[in-house]
Order: C-alpha cells, then structure tokens, then sequence
C-alpha cells in the first residue's frame, strides 16, 4: 500500500517473507451487485443519520466478520519481471477480494495489479493457491480487476463481496479485512470521518486524481493494499489504497467507477473512459469565494451551496490536450452540458459517457463566466499497451499518469530501465523522455522501432532526450547497441488477459553471433573528408619515438601520454563476480599499438561480461574486449582490433592526430619484480590524460610506501574481491584526478603508473587513487604480447600478510642469525618481514602444509622474503619452501601455490531467474564449504526465485533431487524442464485469445542451496517459460574470444 507525501514518505507493496498463517473457512453472503441508483452523489453533505438497523444489528456482528470473510479475502502475490514505467522489476503480496465467484473475478489496486508484464497468483483460504490473469485495471483510478478460474479450487467455495458505495457515510464504523505485513486474515476496525477528500499525493510513481478518497484512522500497512473496507453486514463500502505511515490515517477509494467498470468487466467489454487530459481540485465553497465566486454568483448559477461541501478547479491541464487551448488553470467548473457538477462522480459519468464527443463546459474565470466547447478523448489511446527491449534498455511510450505528474505533453518514449547502456551518456537515466533519433520526432514507441530499424544494425543512433524532473533540460547524445545482449523483444498487451506477448525485434541488433569487435569503428567526425583507407598497417601507424625517456622538460611527458590516451566506456551485459550492472567509463593508455592493447585500472572495467568501448584522440570510437585483468593488481587490459582505426572509417586517423604507446613493456624483469622500485623520497612527475581532453600534470614526491589490504562494505550484498599484498606509492601531492595517470622520474624514465582501486557503489568515500611500480604490469603485459594461452596464470599464496618491524619479527621467534642476515643484505626501506594477517580461500589441501594466522615468513625458496612481490604473485611455480616462525619456532614448510585466472568468469547461466557462474574468489574466500561449482549470485527481480525471498550468493546443489556439479549439469536441467507449450502460449497471447486460466508455461522444481555460511536450503518454486526463459552467455579461453548469447 501507498503513503501520502505530506511528509516525502511513502511506503511500497511489502516484499514477501512467507505465505503466513493458515486460514480458517466460514462462507460470506451475496453475490456483486452494481452501485443502487441512488448512490449518494458525490461532494454532496451526508442524509441525516437514522440509526445503524437494529434489526441488521442483531442479525450481525463484528465478531463473526472474520467468519463470514475469511473465503472471501485473498492474498495477491505479485511478479513484476521487467520495469515500466517507472517501476522496476520486483515482487510483492496484497491483498485481494472476490467479487463474482461464478466468473471468477477479484478486486484489488491499480498499483497491486501494476500496468506493465506481471503475473500473479491468489492464495485461498486453506493457502489454496490459483492463477490470475490481470484482466483490467482504470487508467487513472486504483482500482482493478483479476480474472481466476473457478474450476482450479478444491473444498473452497468463496462468496462475493457486494460493492455498496451508496452505504458510505461520516461516522460510518468499518473493518478492514486484508494481509497487513503478509499476515492472513488482519482485522483493523475505523471509523469513515471525510468522504470528501482530494487523493492523497504519493511520492512514487502512481497517484490518483479526479475522484474523492475517504479518510480514517486505522492502522493497516504494506500487505493491506486492496482489502475490501466492509460495514457490519459484511458489504463493501470502499477499498483500501494508502497510508500515511507516520499517523493512522488510511486513504480509502469509493466504489461508484469500480462498480461502474465491473459491469463491463462481467460482460467481456472494455468500460468506456473518456479524458480531458485535465487534473481537478476539490475546493470548498470558503476558498471559492475567496477565488471571486460569491455565494450569489454561484446561486445565480445554479449551484447548492447548502447541499455540497464546494466546487471543482482546474489544478492542471496538460501541454497539447484537448482542454490546453480551451480551458485555463484556476477555473472554477460551473457546469457540463447545462448540469450542476458539484463533485468528482458527476465530472466523470458525463465524461465517460461522451468519448469522441465534445461538452459543453460553463467556467467561472477572473470574474467572469465563460462558456467552451472541449472535445473528449479515448483515454485508452494514452495508455501504454507496448513495451520494446532493445539492448538491455526498456522503452515505451509516456504515460498518462507520467505525462500528469511531469506536467509533459503525452508525446515521447520514456525510459523505463537502462540494464546494460544501450543509451550509456544520458544523463537522466530511467525515464528520460527521448521525443527525437537521428532528426526525426518519436512522439512514441511505433515511431522509435521504424527509425532504428531504418538506421540499421550496428549502427550508432544521435537521441534527443529531455530530464524528466526539468522539461528544459535537454540532452543530444550518441547510443550504441551493445556488441552482446539480451534478445530485443517487444512486449504487446493482450486486451482479452492483461498478459503480455513477446516478439522479436530485429531492429538495430548486434550482428548475429558477432562478440566484441565484430562491427567497425564509430566516427565522430562526419565534417571530415573521407578518404581512401590504408592497406598495411604497419605503414598507417606513425613510429613511436623511443627518445622521449631520456629528454627532460614536462612537454615532452605530454605529448607521449596525450597520443596513447583512450576514453573507455563498458558496459556489463550482466551482473558477475559480484559487480552490478552499472555503466563505468575512465581512461587508458595504449601500451602495445601494434597488438592493440590498452591498460586500465581494474575499476574501469570491473565486470567481466563487459561491452567496452574505446575512443581514439576524441576522434574515433571502436568496439573492444577485456583480455586480462590481474588477479592480485588492480590493472587490466582491454584488447582492440587496430586495423579498425583505419579501415571503413571514412577518416584519416594518421592526418588528424598520433596514436601512439607508452613503453611498459621494455625493461622486462623476471617474475614480475623490479629492482628499482619507486622509494620514499624520489621526485616523480604525474602525468594524467584522456582522449580529446586536458591533460594534466603534477610534481610530487613519493612520500610513502603501504601494503593494500582487505577492505570490506558493510552494505555490500555481494561477496566482492579486493586487491591484497600490494605495495603501493603514495606521492605528495596526490593527483586528485580519476584518469590513470603514468609515473615519471626526474631523469625522464618511466617508473610507475596511477590508478583508480576498485570501489564499491555502496562505500560513502571516494575511490582510492595510489601509484604501483610499472614492474608488476611487464610479466602479464609481455605474455598477453606473445599471445600465451597461459597468460595471467599467476600463482597465489593462500593468505594476506602485513608488514612488521624486525623487532616484532624477534618477539615472534625469529632468530638472531636470519635478522643479522635481513641487515647485512638489504636497504634501509627493506628492513622488515612478513606475517599472515589473514588466511584466505579455505581449499582443500592435497597433502601440503599450510599457512596459519601469526607465522612470520623468513624465506622463499631459500631467498629472504623481505618484499611483498616475493609472496605476493609467484609466477611458474605450483609449490613453494617456505620458513616461517610459529610459536616460536623456525620451521620448514611445503605450500602449494592457488593459481588464479587472469578472467575467472567465462559463463553465465540463467534458469527460472537464478543467475548462476563458477564461484569466484571472492566467494570462495568467503565460503566455509563449496558443495558444487554453481554458484547463484544474483535473483532477476520479480522472477519465480527472487519471490521467495531467501538470500542470494548461495551454492546450487540439488535441482528435483537431482546433484547439481558444474554448469553443464544446470544447463541440463534448464533444458530438461523446460515447458513444451511456451511458444504455443506466447502465440495464443498474441492472438488476443481468451482463456479461462491465468496458469503460465512452467513446471514445480524443488531446489536445494548452501549458502556460504554452510546453511543448507530446501525450497520450491514454479518456473515461469513465458517470462523468463532460460539462457547463457559464454566465452573461449582465449584473450580474443568473443562472448555469445544462447537460448537454452
């Protein structure tokens, strides 16, 4: 249920924990009836109160409405699996009511139902459990109807609950009968105290308008949105939308449009709604005098001032409707068509009645009174019945609630979820409206789906899109189709079911089975003359200059790393490794231009399953891959195709600007270690730069050397790894900028390189920024060169050390002889050893010794262990001799190396919702067992798994009894269940068929998880094929494979 926004608070559906406590059965009386004809209109003042029915008193009572209710009164569980408008893809439970049991028919919300692809199921009394089709729902108002079918119920007969809106009236004592907090069955008893109020104002994304609400005092929450508001005789006089949580008071919706529409409904028709794309405002008959519409002026008129509570405003018309020329805010509505219109209801019956049609509207404005003529529209042709994926982003046209509370024109695309940056540089984010590509209008989504599929595939698409907080600011920007996505697909609302079909979209789609690099280069420079391309690359690429090292002077530090800087834009094509699906963009430099290397920080691009682009001297953006990423450095490298820059271009790249590279990989020192570290106190140039942009340069002096360590978030879902047993530099003053930056000595050399550590969304602080010698990137960057299928197979010790002083290595046992040694064979700013802080993976031993917390590492292989890099990456050796101190005592150890993968993530699986991959480090770091190597990270939002509420980051073991080892036996399973009528289903959905179940293509599967805490789980779940088929991502072994999407 909803919260008023008085105090910008608002409270959501709840999501689910659990079903909740079994019901009890009893029957309740009547069938649904349509609202009596003479309703009480509305804005008019309640009849004198003649006494409650004595005779109904004693025939009823308030300890028997349970009874009487209980198999009347549903809980709704709801999946929402993609987002629209703007909500997103989730799960949540209401509450529902029966009100035809021979149809099949339930009342819930609007905001229950929602208004994008949904699916839902009713719990019964007995926790019976039937499918719901979502037949109908108002455009503007909260409610809605669900379709069941009767036939699925076993031993449960539910009774109607009659819809009685004429019984509302103040004083009027009430229960409300619903699932407050999931809990079946909640009774909370009020009093009706104003029937006129105007709708309360969410801060969300739905709110009503143009109908009074009631206004109580109970204490119903989350869970209750929906439930029937009864009187003692068990009708239904309102239902229940919203709270305002930090009092009592509820917001109830009368009934008289509802019973209106569940006429229709019962007869198979759409109710006919009419608009003026108008907001009114209820304002009493004190505040219109104080507008200039005297009490006589208003009698003269032939309004009852003694009978109604006030009158209607225009509070909003919006841009380009019906009323917008005609009509003005701050009118006073005197009358329709020559009749009174004291309230809401009357406003809205001449309106519905009169679709396509024009009324005769009497307004009262600046002292005068004015007669129009303003024609009424369909309302259902500015409701969105479409909703298109392209690329990860979901598009559809502007609502009117959207078009309501932006105060917008209904004319655009909105968008509704950007996943995976299809639209990468717009500014706003979800719902932003796009209202123009590649020149030509989209004033909706029809219009957008022919201008891309006009543009091509591959292609690159020019947006004009506007905030849609701020209608003046506007945006022009470049998207591009990811090279790997999800299907683009476009969703159709069926009007027979309310379920939605999915079709192919072919529009703008990567190349089919095309990965990263598969398309040419994107330019952005169409001012520029095209000219013939180059045939040998080698003559295309100007010769990098190898004397710049040895020149002194800042300018020539400039020039090196402005024509090997590049702007990276990636782009996750799923969550992985305990990263989001979240855009990330920095710089790079090319170190190898030949090969067509780039180096990066980690954080750039953090996300395995990334699309990544790269721009070239601002001038040129092609496709690239992540190649390598250093499993203990925060580095990786991208890799591009060169002959790209230029072939089919159109540009030449070499007349405009040098793309050149910067010599990391020179000097290359064996096992990845430099003897020339950077040392405290050397003076050091920080050189930082991104394509097309300012460079920047800053003198400092390295004023300290620190050990990374561990670095857990608190708010971290997601069991993530950080770099460790890193030595880094921390210069004086430290470069604020968030480009990767390349370290110079005073003698021109280069000596280092600066990055950006990885960060997590959820850390308040700023990503750290430290400086690492260039010697730990030359052993990966030299095999990546040698294209070694063995490249980045680093080897790791099991555990994190910190540094301690030689006189804390005494204490701890070390000898005399080995600290005599550490002095007589060592510098000033080496003197120190190390010990375990942290023992790390947990894995299986295969007859090794192993480390433990306190020992104190005295040599390697017989070579004093004085520097981190000699225990930190070990490279070609799968066992190391270790002397380590422990209680005391020198003693000999055999340790086996852990090797770990330059990209540890080379498959995705996704079933039911269950986003699943080989466990990466850090979750085997954090895992006090691994069961299986399928390991579950992640629930898609409103998909059959994430309903269930249990905890992610959990180890797959068992799927219908069945051991579940690897991927492949996921895949297996996937292929296995799934459901043989999903493509006949989706086909009879688009059809607009009519079928009595709302019962999806699925099937019931037990699953049993361990998660890493070493809890096992046993639970169940109904797949769902129609909105959430299974499929996979993969990728080669090697640093030039592409990654492919399939159906499973």
């Amino acid at each position: 249920m909803f919260d008023d926004d008085d105090d910008d608070n608002i409270g959501d559906i709840t999501p689910v924990n659990d079903i909740g406590a079994r019901m009890d059965s009893v029957a309740s009386p009547g069938e649904t009836k349509l609202a009596a004809d003479n309703a009480m209109p509305s804005g008019v003042k309640d009849p004198p109160v003649q006494g409650k029915g004595e005779e109904s008193q004693q025939k009823h009572s308030w300890s028997t409405i349970q009874d009487r209710l209980r198999t009347s009164v549903v809980s709704i569980m709801i999946n929402r699996p993609t987002a629209f408008e703007e909500s997103c893809a989730t799960f949540s439970y209401a509450t529902g009511f029966v009100v035809d049991s021979e149809q099949g028919l339930i009342m819930s919300n609007r905001h229950v139902m929602g208004t994008g692809p949904s699916f839902h199921k009713a719990v019964f009394f007995g926790n019976q459990e039937v499918f719901l089709q979502p037949t109908y729902y108002d455009p503007v108002h909260d409610f809605a109807f669900f379709r069941y079918n009767p036939s699925e119920l076993q031993d449960v007969e539910p009774k109607a609950i009659r819809l009685a809106p004429e019984k509302a009236r103040s004083g009027l004592e009430f229960r409300i009968v619903g699932n407050t907090s999931n809990e079946k069955m909640s009774v909370h008893q009020g009093e009706l105290s104003q029937l006129d109020r105007n709708p309360p104002v969410y801060d969300g994304s739905y709110s009503d308008f143009n109908t009074f609400y009631f206004q109580a005092s109970s204490n119903s929450k989350g869970g209750s949105s929906g439930s029937p508001v009864v009187d003692i005789e068990g009708d239904a006089v309102a239902i229940n939308c919203g709270a305002k949580h930090i009092s009592s008071n509820v917001y109830l919706l009368p009934l008289e449009r509802a019973a209106y529409a569940l006429g229709y409904v019962k007869r198979g028709l759409v109710p006919p709604r009419g608009t003026l794309q108008t907001v009114f405002k209820h304002v009493n008959h004190t505040e219109i005098g104080r507008l200039g519409l005297s009490p006589d002026m208003a009698c003269s008129e032939g309004v009852n001032i003694k009978e109604t509570t006030g009158m209607l405003k225009i509070e909003k018309i919006l841009p380009d409707g019906p009323a917008s020329n005609v009509l003005s805010v701050g009118d006073i509505l005197i009358s329709v068509n020559s009749k009174p219109v004291p309230g809401f209801l009357e406003l809205s019956e001449t309106i519905d009645a009169s679709v396509d049609k024009e009324l005769g509207m009497r307004v009262f404005r600046k002292g005068q009174f004015y007669n129009h003529r303003v024609s009424v529209g369909n309302i259902y042709d500015i409701t969105p019945s479409k909703l298109v994926r392209i690329g990860g982003t979901h598009l559809c046209n502007i609502s009117y609630q959207q078009a309501v509370k932006w105060s917008a024109p209904i004319y655009g695309v909105t968008i509704t979820h950007d996943s995976n940056g299809f639209i990468p540089h717009s500014s706003y984010g979800r719902c932003g409206i796009i209202y123009a590509a590649n020149g030509k209008p989209t004033p909706n989504v029809d219009a957008l789906m022919d201008i891309l599929r006009d543009a091509g595939q591959d292609k690159p698409v020019v947006f004009k899109t506007k905030n849609h907080r701020d209608l003046r600011d506007e945006a022009v920007f470049v998207a591009r189709h990811p090279p790997v996505a999800e299907p683009n697909i476009v969703y159709t609302r069926s009007p027979a079911t309310g379920i939605w079909s999915i079709e192919p979209y072919s529009g703008m789609s990567a190349t089919a089975g095309a990965g990263a690099g598969a398309s040419g280069p994107r330019s952005f420079s169409p001012e520029l003359e095209p000219e013939q391309p180059h045939g040998e690359m080698v003559a295309a690429v100007p010769k990098r200059a190898d004397t710049f090292v040895s020149r002194r002077g800042s300018q020539m530090f400039v020039q090196a790393v402005s024509n090997s800087a590049v702007s990276i834009v990636a782009c996750p094509i799923t969550p992985a490794d305990g990263q989001y699906s979240r855009i990330s963009n920095g710089t790079g430099v090319i170190v190898d231009r030949r090969q067509g290397i780039v180096l990066c920080s980690t954080d750039v691009v953090k996300n395995p399953t990334c699309n990544v682009w790269i721009t070239f001297a601002g001038l040129v953006c092609i496709e690239a891959k992540l190649a390598y990423t250093h499993p203990l450095y925060p580095i990786s490298f991208l890799k591009y195709k060169p002959e790209q820059l230029f072939s089919n271009c159109g540009v030449d790249i070499g007349s405009y600007a040098v793309i050149d590279e910067i010599g990391i990989g020179s000097q290359t020192c064996q096992d990845g270690t430099s003897d020339t570290p950077l040392s405290v106190g050397t003076s050091v140039t920080v050189v930082l730069g991104a394509a097309g942009e300012n460079i920047e340069i800053i003198s400092s002096t390295v004023d300290g050397r620190r050990i990374l360590s561990t670095k857990t978030c608190g708010a971290c879902v997601n069991p993530r790894y950080f770099n460790t047993n890193v030595f880094f530099v921390s210069p004086e003053p430290s470069p604020a900028s968030s480009k990767l930056g390349i370290v110079y000595s005073c003698d021109g050399s280069l000596c280092g390189i600066w990055v950006r550590l990885p960060h997590c969304i959820h850390s308040k602080n700023h990503p750290p920024f430290v400086g690492l010698d260039v010697s730990l990137v030359r052993s990966a960057l030299a095999a990546l060169q040698l294209d070694r299928s063995d490249v980045g197979s680093a080897h790791i010790l099991d555990a994190e050390f910190a540094p301690v002083t030689l006189d804390t290595a005494h204490v701890f046992g070390a000898g005399n002889a080995h600290i005599k040694e550490v002095l007589r064979t060592t510098s000033a700013h080496e003197r120190q050893m190390f010990k375990v802080d942290k023992t790390l993976h947990k894995r299986e031993q295969t007859g090794s010794d192993s480390l433990e917390v306190g020992d104190v590492v005295l040599t390697i292989d017989g070579q004093l262990a004085t520097r981190i890099g000699e225990l930190a990456c070990i490279y070609g050796r799968s066992s190391v001799a270790l002397t380590v101190v422990r209680d005391m005592k020198e003693i000999p150890l055999a340790i086996e190396t852990v090797p770990l993968s330059g990209i540890s993530t080379r498959r995705v699986v996704c079933w039911a919702g269950m986003v699943m991959q080989e466990p990466h480090e850090a979750a085997l770091e954090k895992a006090n067992r691994v069961p299986s190597k399928v390991f579950m990270f992640r629930a898609v939002g409103g998909s059959p798994v994430y309903s269930k509420g249990h905890e992610w980051n959990v180890f797959i073991t068992e799927i219908d009894d069945q051991p579940i080892k690897t991927l492949d036996d996921m895949v297996e399973v996937a292929r296995r269940l799934k459901s043989s009528d999903a493509e006949t289903f989706n086909t009879r959905v688009a059809s607009n068929e009519a079928f009595s179940s709302g019962k999806m293509p699925g099937c019931d599967a037990k699953i049993h998880s361990v998660t890493l805490a070493g809890e096992d789980n046993v639970y169940s779940i109904r797949t769902n094929d129609h909105y959430f088929p299974a499929w996979q991502i993969r990728r080669g072994p090697l640093a030039d494979d592409d990654w492919l999407w399939e159906a499973l």
